[in-house]
């Protein structure tokens, strides 16, 4: 494996995470505080990096409070250092080791490591071996994704093989294990979730990973510098020593992350939700879904670009911004604060020009399996599609034609006071459905959905509503119409406006705080230029009617200004249509200009006359004594 290229980073990150525990080491205890199992399945093209791997751990070696175990499977072909055993041999790593025969505990045998019994015959002989409070499992090998991981020659452990090792392990512990981490190309979602009884925390990641993998002197030397580390901090350590050690020096963009298994459950819930409406959207909104993914984020497939495992955070964000429905961008919405909170670190180094195409600069710490076209009879089964029904939108996506039953929906304000006083009040939806089933009405403003009534649709029946809104200001409508569970039109109506009178009121004063009566006042909206204007009156006060949302809106700079006698004041602030007023005064200095003193002025001309005619005396008499110079012998 390559050095670790530590930088800034990692000194930044030192500090914050580790100096507490640094400066004050523990006591050596009974029981150690982690035992970090590595199952190591190098019996295949890995063997030159599991050899290489090893020797990291070796720099490092375990200490009373720190155990590095490893269970280590070679190949035949690939390296014949260190004896060119080709067998399996658990080691507890000490500073120095080398992967030698003698420096083994024992040999198990030739061991398919792609078997899920020999995953929980070592997990649970470590743990019984080198019990410690915390243990973290590293699944070291080729990963496929949510098909599996741990790829022992023609056979892999499967993703439901591997959930089934890890619920026989808690069985045996009677406890979850602390981190589960994949040194292994994509560990998505899908992965996660079917070990999510199971264990504490995750780390992995959600793309392909160079083949040098983690570097495990940079980790392991802070785990056992600061033993007394936590799961979070050991895995949050982890994910910045990773991304450091590949930055500006990897051909490939780069991505770990850290979950939380505790969050996914949420996760899930919030998911189906959107996975719902998704299935509901399609076919009619097929073509926005299809853009959505085709902007997403997406990994590899062989080590190269055009691979099925796609950002999660990210197609929720694109779904969000161009689907055109209200209710599926709320909900995708929810899909990305869900994933934010259960992601808890989250490097990341994009590569400008990565080698194989593939970006990371949208990598959020999770991907999804969403190929083109699916057919695996296993995905199914996996505990995510049982929860969300992803699996039955992945069947749907693709068919079916976007062929939309129109409602005439149609959206407009109107003034429902009586009497009338000549403001929307209100915004009212009438559509007649073309056959039975549910209109969903959506008033928006902006991103939000401030309410949602829900009607029976009869077929032909036409339907009417008025809907109110909190306060002043433009709204927009949608209109879902659903038949048999499936969206079959989608009306947007926008920029309708609910009105509301808003006055502004205040005094002007002079300096001394006297009323100033008749001075002008303008009340400007800098976006749009309009103006409205008052005179204060005996007592200096002042008012201005405006109307919400004709005049400004909510964030609008508005500028009030006043003037009297050639004097101004003014003030800026930003407008809110909350409410209906609006107190704002100003202070003049209104004293009138000093009136002109005319002796004084008239003295002052005669002052400046006399000077002019002096000096031109001075210049006359210098002129007559050059003259009688010249003149003289």
């Amino acid at each position: 494996m390559r050095a670790a290229a530590i930088g800034a980073v990692l000194v930044l990150v030192v500090g914050a995470l580790l100096a507490p525990l640094l400066l004050a080491p523990p006591a050596r205890a009974v029981t150690a505080e982690w035992t970090i199992m590595v199952y190591m399945d190098a019996d295949n093209n890995l063997e030159d990096v599991g050899i290489a791997d090893f020797l990291e751990m070796a720099r490092v070696g375990s200490t009373s409070l720190v155990n590095i175990v490893v269970q280590f499977d070679r190949a035949i072909g690939y390296n014949n250092s260190y004896g060119d055993w080709t067998t399996t041999k658990r080691y507890l790593v000490q500073q120095g080791m080398t992967p030698t025969i003698n420096a083994a505990l024992f040999d198990v045998g030739e061991v398919d490591m792609a078997n899920p019994a020999s995953l929980v015959n070592f997990v649970t002989w470590a743990a019984s071996a080198y019990p410690a409070r915390h243990y973290f499992l590293d699944l070291w090998d080729h990963g496929l994704g949510w098909q599996g991981v741990i790829v022992d020659g023609s056979s892999y452990m499967t993703t439901a093989q591997l959930g089934s090792a890890l619920a026989s392990i808690r069985t045996a512990l009677g406890r979850s294990l602390d981190i589960v981490g994949n040194d292994a190309c994509r560990m998505t979602l899908e992965i996660m979730y079917e070990l999510q009884p199971y264990a504490d925390y995750f780390v992995g990641s959600e793309k392909d990973e160079p083949a040098e993998g983690w570097p495990y002197d940079t980790f392991l030397s802070a785990v056992v510098a600061a033993p007394l580390m936590t799961p979070i901090q050991v895995g949050t350590w982890l994910t910045a020593a990773y991304v450091a050690s590949y930055l500006g020096t990897s051909p490939y963009s780069v991505t770990l992350s850290l979950v939380s298994s505790a969050a996914l459950p949420p996760l899930l819930s919030t998911f189906s939700g959107f996975v719902s409406e998704l299935n509901a959207s399609v076919p009619l909104l097929q073509t926005q879904v299809l853009a959505a993914r085709q902007s997403t984020e997406r990994y590899e497939r062989g080590g190269v670009a055009g691979g099925d495992e796609f950002d999660l955070y990210n197609f929720a964000e694109n779904v969000a911004l161009d689907s055109g429905s209200p209710r599926l961008a709320a909900l995708a919405g929810d899909t990305e604060a869900a994933i934010a909170s259960a992601v808890l670190a989250n490097g990341v180094w994009d590569n400008p020009n990565p080698i194989n195409g593939v970006h990371a600069r949208n990598a959020h710490g999770l991907s999804i399996w969403f190929p083109d076209t699916p057919g695996d009879p296993a995905y199914p089964l996996l505990a995510l599609s049982q929860a969300t029904g992803w699996d039955a939108f992945l069947a749907a996506y693709r068919t079916g034609t976007p062929t939309p039953r129109p409602t005439g929906a149609q959206a407009r304000s109107v003034d429902t006071s009586v009497p009338s006083d000549g403001l929307f009040d209100a915004i009212r939806v009438t559509a007649t459905p073309p056959d039975n089933g549910t209109l969903l009405v959506l008033l928006t403003e902006g991103p939000a959905i401030l309410s949602a009534p829900q009607l029976l649709a009869v077929k032909d029946q036409p339907e009417a509503l008025n809907l109110s809104a909190p306060h002043a200001g433009f709204f927009g409508v949608t209109v879902l119409y659903y038949v048999g569970g499936k969206l079959s039109d989608l009306v947007t109506a926008t920029g309708l406006p609910i009105q509301a009178r808003y006055w502004f009121n205040g005094t002007v004063t002079d300096a001394q705080g006297r009323a100033v009566p008749g001075a002008t006042v303008t009340l400007q909206n800098r976006r749009t230029g309009l103006v409205r204007g008052s005179v204060t009156d005996a007592g200096g006060g002042y008012s201005i009617e405006t109307v919400v949302p004709d005049f400004f809106v909510d964030g609008d700079a508005l500028v009030l200004a006043a003037s009297s006698g050639g004097r101004v004041a003014s003030a800026e602030f930003v407008a809110s249509a909350r409410g209906t007023s609006q107190t704002a005064n100003l202070v003049l200095d209104t004293r009138p200009p000093e009136p002109l003193n005319v002796a004084l002025l008239g003295l002052a001309a005669g002052g400046t006359t006399a000077a002019i005619l002096l000096a031109v005396l001075v210049l006359w008499q210098r002129q007559q004594i050059l003259r009688l110079r010249r003149r003289l012998p």
